[in-house]
């Protein structure tokens, strides 16, 4: 006897279709299955077996195969087992086939019969729902995650028996559906405030446009100067995730098994702040078996990079690809797979390996200075919009430093929301959302500057001091720095200030 059910698999970030074709019938006992399958999935002959025998379902000596279609894509994870266990408890007649093509089976199986919670429930539970399939059986712990999805009915199981019984009375079952409430968590303020920084007004001007217009930045200076500070303060001066980012942002997490149960749908951007020792994998993702890296965890927040010149420079300069192109794409020989990598790249970095300089007290030479910042390539550098020196400030015994600084998180954050109303307003009909997107046309149609502006332009260009790329770049970050302050065309002063973030290349790598 012949059944297929439809099950799902993980292509990048979204779910795919997977047809489970079983077949029983006489000849020499086994229990094959076949399809392009990875080691865990091949695995599941034995889990399957054991868990219908220890369901108290008999199997019967019978010639079992099964076959996971199309067979040109690799299998990978234990999704299929509850597919699997239905395609031939269908064969030897338990369940009554007639009207499953109407349902989706996902999950993995104990050796008891028990239904265990996979990683990447959500695009799968999405793709069903594209595909025209909205009642899906899966992991009773899996159905909070799923029941982020509109128009899925989610029935949960807990053991093969439960499957069983459900399938028996199929008019009777009830499922779960979709929860709005999971999304309008209340947006909390940061416990990190800006207004605990007291002083350096210009870099936390710098990190307002940066948020405003989703600009990379960079922070350098000497040791112990709040670099740090001011980068792990930055998502509290973002808005909110939109729906459409949080499930796609939950999709990553739920494939990498880092969905946190208690919060599934967290409205708050990411901060990925990965160790200098990180290995490039890890970074951007790959791998043998394909995996997210950290640039995509960090998809529609910010990835920091502290440290910057203590990262192995073949792994930062693995960033720059995606920093322009905004995804990851990894090719293997079992195929190609694409990663989202929207984020803000944010870094610290040192003006020497001491962390003293510019400071007097610097012992470094020109030689070793030049040998500690050559790690960073003049490509990657050329990808940064905004350089922002963190000067030392004078140290004062606690007890006399004000309680607060008037550059609060609050106050900051209220501006950037106003310059993304504005570029809003100003991308409705395009197919960007920031300023720092813009291309050739765009930068021409909605970067109007003054003549003073213009006449400032050219000097800088005609000396030599920025590539093609910086020229762009410096176009984007004036707009951003213009509808901070509310000016429709950008002057000379905006232009000025944005000129003054690339100024830190000349300083301490004598280019740009």
């Amino acid at each position: 006897m012949f059944s297929r059910i439809r099950s799902y698999g993980i292509s990048g970030i979204d779910g795919i279709e997977i047809a489970v074709e079983a077949d029983v019938s006489p000849g020499l006992p086994m229990f094959h299955l076949v399809g392009h399958l990875s080691r865990e999935v091949s695995e599941a002959e034995e889990r399957v077996r054991t868990a219908i025998r220890n369901s108290g379902i008999p199997l019967p000596p019978r010639r079992i195969t099964v076959n996971l279609s199309p067979a040109g894509i690799r299998k990978e994870g234990t999704a299929f087992d509850l597919a699997i266990a239905a395609a031939v408890l269908c064969c030897l007649g338990v369940i009554e086939p007639n009207g499953l093509e109407e349902f989706t089976f996902l999950g993995e199986l104990g050796l008891d019969g028990t239904v265990r919670p996979i990683r990447g429930i959500l695009p799968m539970v999405i793709a069903s729902v594209k595909a025209g399939v909205r009642r899906i059986f899966l992991p009773k712990d899996n159905v909070r995650e799923g029941r982020a999805v509109m128009g899925a009915e989610l029935i949960g199981v807990t053991d093969l028996k439960e499957l069983c019984r459900l399938l028996s009375q199929r008019a009777s079952i009830q499922g779960e559906f979709f929860d709005p409430l999971m999304f309008e968590e209340e947006d909390l303020p940061s416990a990190e405030d800006y207004g605990d920084m007291i002083g350096v007004e210009s870099v936390k001007y710098a990190c307002m446009a940066a948020a405003a217009g989703r600009h990379s930045i960079l922070f350098i200076g000497p040791a112990g100067t709040g670099k740090s500070m001011a980068a792990s303060r930055l998502p509290g001066i973002l808005p909110p995730l939109t729906m459409e980012e949080t499930i796609e942002l939950a999709k990553i997490r739920s494939i990498c098994g880092l969905l946190d149960p208690s919060a599934p749908f967290s409205r708050r951007r990411p901060f990925r702040s990965p160790h200098h020792s990180v290995t490039p994998s890890a970074l951007v993702g790959g791998g043998a078996n394909p995996r997210p890296g950290e640039i995509t965890l960090a998809t529609h927040g910010i990835l920091f990079l502290d440290e910057l010149a203590e990262f192995s420079p073949r792994t930062i300069d693995l960033l720059r690809q995606p920093m322009e192109e905004r995804k990851v794409v990894i090719s293997r020989m079992k195929g190609t797979m694409v990663y989202p990598a929207d984020c803000m790249i944010a870094a610290a970095l040192n003006g020497c390996k001491c962390g003293l300089y510019p400071d007097q007290r610097c012992q470094c030479s020109e030689n070793d200075r030049n040998r500690y910042l050559g790690k960073i390539s003049g490509p990657f550098l050329d990808r940064i919009d905004i350089g922002v020196e963190v000067p030392r400030q004078k140290i004062r015994p606690m007890h006399q430093v004000p309680g607060r600084d008037v550059w609060t998180t609050a106050n900051m954050r209220e501006k950037v929301m106003r310059a993304l109303e504005l570029q809003q307003e100003r991308f409705s009909s395009e197919p960007i959302r920031y300023n720092s997107e813009m291309n050739s046309a765009q930068i021409r149609e909605y970067c109007p500057l003054t003549p003073e502006a213009e006449q400032l332009l050219e000097r800088y260009s005609a000396g030599g001091n920025t590539s093609l790329r910086g020229y762009g770049k410096i176009c984007r970050v004036a707009r951003t720095l213009a509808d901070l302050e509310g000016k429709e065309k950008i002057d000379e002063m905006v232009l000025s200030e944005a000129l003054s973030y690339r100024s830190f290349q000349r300083k301490y790598w004598g280019r740009g």
